[in-house]
């Protein structure tokens, strides 16, 4: 079976999610209930959920004990320990859509807690609560630290490289990875690159949108080097994180952005009756390991299935398929060796970007690429999905 990466909001990538870099967790005591509200203005999780963030600290041998409930949505809590593993709870019981969380650290340390809902983009008032029982003859807990403050960012932008160092004392994740952080104003439609070299490590790289949603990559990059390409769906400010696939990894890198606008010619739409031919070969763009890439588009609805199909006799491609709002589709030979198709239930409207090259870097040829109403007998495409 071959994979290829995906480039997706959920990413393959494995970090310990957490608030936008603008929004510090909140410091949760036991003596005070934390009453808070999910808004659309939050930030969201890879499913589309908003959630707030909060911290505490607890001993070793501690029971811990963490509620949330709300009227206004079916609660989701989740508790990210020091050394990145993760506890989740959704009911407490059958038919209570509230939500509890009992632990017992093996270490002492800071605890993340994420209030968020089952249900992507729910809203509403909730309250948190923290209960802390210290072991018998334990001594009194230790003061919690102060909250992680926000770093401080680089600008960067389109057409620039950054260079830059991986080092003990730069803001640390709670999994123990170091972040470097960057930032770029983008407008809804831009098409970018950003690409993070290193030899030193093996690079990890995160886009936060200014809504707060967030894609990662890790090896899409030549080598172990991380790559991200996608359409923007936001304008405004979005925060690059540079990081190691390893925790405790440091070294130099390099970070390079790359946009534009990427508005889509008329004559460049696909459409159910106009099936479009090109050629991949020198002179076309290249994609970050090297393949020859084309681009075309297509205007879709949100409700309408589509399957869109590439044919090549002379090469073996791929297709992305990226949503108005940046997610991606991917398949290499859903329509048979060597041809792919890609079976998707659309859920926006807009124009849609269709991206055709090679599963091996610098194969030439010519291709097809045809737009058909409905499923045609494939199942519907998950994002960022594996391809055989």
């Amino acid at each position: 079976m071959r994979c290829l990466r995906s480039i997706a909001i959920a990413g393959p990538l494995t970090l310990l999610p957490h608030a936008s870099p603008a929004q510090a967790p909140r410091l949760l005591e036991t003596r005070y209930p934390a009453r808070g509200e999910l808004t659309a203005g939050d930030p969201t999780r890879p499913n589309g959920a908003h959630e707030d963030q909060y911290y505490f600290h607890a001993g070793a041998g501690d029971s811990v004990t963490l509620t949330v409930e709300s009227d206004a949505f079916d609660t989701f809590l989740r508790v990210l320990a020091p050394d990145g593993s993760e506890q989740t709870n959704d009911d407490v019981a059958p038919g209570n859509t509230d939500s509890a969380i009992t632990f017992v650290p093996g270490a002492a340390g800071t605890f993340r807690a994420g209030v968020t809902s089952f249900a992507p983009g729910r809203t509403g008032s909730y309250v948190l609560r923290l209960a802390i029982e210290a072991p018998p003859g334990a001594s009194p807990p230790a003061p919690s630290p102060p909250a992680p403050a926000a770093p401080r960012a680089t600008s960067i932008a389109y057409g620039e490289t950054r260079r830059g160092t991986l080092e003990a004392g730069d803001q640390e994740s709670a999994a123990g990875r170091y972040e470097d952080h960057g930032e770029f104003q983008g407008t809804a439609g831009d098409r970018v690159t950003i690409r993070l070299d290193s030899t030193a490590f093996d690079p990890a790289l995160r886009l936060i949108t200014p809504s707060g949603r967030e894609s990662a990559d890790d090896d899409s990059g030549p080598g172990q080097n991380a790559a991200l390409t996608l359409v923007l769906a936001e304008s405004g400010t979005h925060t690059l994180v540079v990081t190691t696939y390893a925790p405790g990894a440091t070294g130099a890198y390099t970070l390079t952005l790359e946009g534009g606008a990427a508005a889509p010619a008329p004559g460049d739409l696909l459409s159910v009756s106009r099936s479009v031919h090109g050629s991949l070969g020198p002179g076309d763009g290249t994609t970050p390991s090297g393949g020859f890439v084309d681009t075309h588009h297509f205007e879709g609805q949100a409700g309408q299935a589509v399957t869109v199909r590439a044919q090549s006799s002379d090469m073996d491609t791929v297709l992305t398929v990226r949503t108005p709002g940046g997610v991606e589709f991917h398949d290499d030979d859903g329509g048979g060796f060597p041809n792919p198709a890609l079976a998707l239930p659309l859920t926006e409207t807009g124009i849609h970007e269709v991206e055709i090259t090679t599963y091996s870097p610098g194969e030439s040829g010519s291709y097809s690429i045809s737009l058909a109403d409905g499923m045609s007998g494939l199942s519907a495409a998950l994002p960022g999905g594996v391809l055989s």
